[in-house]
């Protein structure tokens, strides 16, 4: 699982800003980026909300519904010329 958080840095400790989902003594990987301020800061969270949608958008099944209406008849029905 992946979880995105911004944290502090203080006396030698990353504090994190909001609490984590992550058990006692779990091992995790953490990676630092500081925070600028202006409009890199914007840039970093339009990074971090792209990262989320895509998290979000892989748990949207691969499949389309039962429904019979494939691609091909919506581009028929929408470009074909009318006899």
């Amino acid at each position: 699982m992946t979880q995105h958080v911004d944290a502090i840095y203080e006396d030698g400790v990353l504090k994190p800003l909001k609490p984590l989902n992550l058990s006692e003594h779990e091992r995790v990987r953490v990676s630092v980026v500081s925070q600028v301020q202006g409009p890199s800061q914007f840039v970093d969270a339009q990074r971090r909300y792209f990262e989320e949608l895509d998290v979000e958008l892989a748990g949207i099944p691969d499949a389309s519904p039962a429904d019979g209406f494939s691609a091909a008849d919506h581009d028929r029905i929408l470009y074909e010329r009318p006899t």
